[in-house]
């Protein structure tokens, strides 16, 4: 199961390379920070769900 994950995440990452050196130099920091902002952008919300979820466990009655 960890490994799938693992392979998956790596096969990613060299997508998201191959990406980045498709790019012409002078664009790239416009683009590292597009994907930086959609990193922090999904940290955020995993987060929030697990507060959320979090939460409605202590509402919820016993």
């Amino acid at each position: 199961m960890y490994q799938d994950k693992f392979t998956t995440m790596v096969k990613d990452g060299n997508t998201i390379a191959d990406i980045l050196q498709s790019v012409p130099e002078s664009k790239r920091p416009i683009i590292i920070a597009m994907a930086e902002a959609f990193i922090n952008g999904m940290i955020t919300q995993e987060q929030l769900t697990s507060r959320m979820i979090i939460q409605n466990q202590r509402d919820r009655p016993a």
